[in-house]
């Protein structure tokens, strides 16, 4: 069975085809490679997120260093 597709896939095909379109072999395909499109994507903005976070606490913790030696 089949796992469920990204949710703004589902949004989008339940728009769009019909009935039949839906289990088209060739359209199968298609729906699996947009489908795996947005969930690279998602990955890649979560992946981006997490080291801008990184970033910005080695960021926060260079600052107080430099902060508490101007003041010293």
């Amino acid at each position: 069975m089949q796992q469920p597709y990204h949710h703004l896939l589902e949004k989008q095909i339940q728009n769009t085809l019909s009935g039949a379109q839906k289990y088209d072999p060739a359209v199968q395909k298609l729906l699996k490679l947009v489908d795996q499109a947005y969930r690279n994507y998602e990955k890649e903005q979560q992946q981006i997120e997490e080291a801008f976070k990184e970033c910005e606490k080695q960021y926060q913790h260079i600052l107080a260093e430099y902060q508490s030696k101007l003041t010293s």
